[in-house]
C-alpha cells in the first residue's frame, strides 16, 4: 500500500467511525496556583449504532486499533524536548457526544517536558499540539 492509499484509509476509517478530538490543558496545582505544563488529546471513535457494546469488548479493541493507527499516524516522531505519550483507555465506554444513542473509545495522547514535567508549556508543546491538529485535520477529523 503506498503512501496516498494509506492516507485515504485512514480517512475512510475516520468518517466511517465518526472519529473527533478534543484538547484539554494538563494542568499541575501548586498551593493556589495552576500551572498549564502540557497538554492532553483525546481522539474518540464512535461504536456504530445498535451494536451493543461492552466495555472492553472484541468490537472496541477492534475500533481501538483502528484508532491507534491514525494517532500513530498523526503524533511527530522526531525525537525532541516533549514527551509525547500515547495512552490507550481501559476498558471503558463513554455516551457518545457524536452520534446520540451510541457509544465511543478514546486514546489519549498526553504532551509534556520530556526532563522536567512542572515545568510551563513552552513553544514545543505548542508546536506538537499544533502539528497533530494539522495531520488530524488531513484526514478530516473535527475537533470538538
Amino acid at each position: 500500500m503506498n503512501d496516498m492509499d494509506a492516507l485515504e484509509d485512514l480517512r475512510a476509517s475516520a468518517k466511517a467511525h465518526h472519529v473527533h478530538f478534543d484538547v484539554r490543558p494538563e494542568l499541575q496545582v501548586d498551593g493556589d496556583l495552576w500551572m498549564k505544563v502540557g497538554f492532553e488529546v483525546r481522539v474518540w471513535t464512535v461504536h456504530e449504532k445498535d451494536s451493543h457494546a461492552l466495555p472492553g469488548c472484541k468490537k472496541c479493541h477492534d475500533l481501538l486499533a483502528q484508532l491507534d493507527r491514525i494517532v500513530q499516524w498523526a503524533i511527530p516522531t522526531e525525537e525532541r524536548p516533549t514527551r509525547i505519550e500515547v495512552e490507550p483507555s481501559g476498558p471503558i465506554l463513554y455516551d457518545s457526544r457524536e452520534v446520540p444513542g451510541t457509544d465511543e473509545v478514546a486514546i489519549t495522547i498526553r504532551l509534556t517536558h520530556r526532563e522536567a514535567y512542572s515545568t510551563p508549556v513552552d513553544s514545543c508543546e505548542e508546536r506538537c499540539l499544533r502539528q497533530i491538529r494539522e495531520r488530524l485535520g488531513l484526514l478530516g477529523i473535527p475537533e470538538r
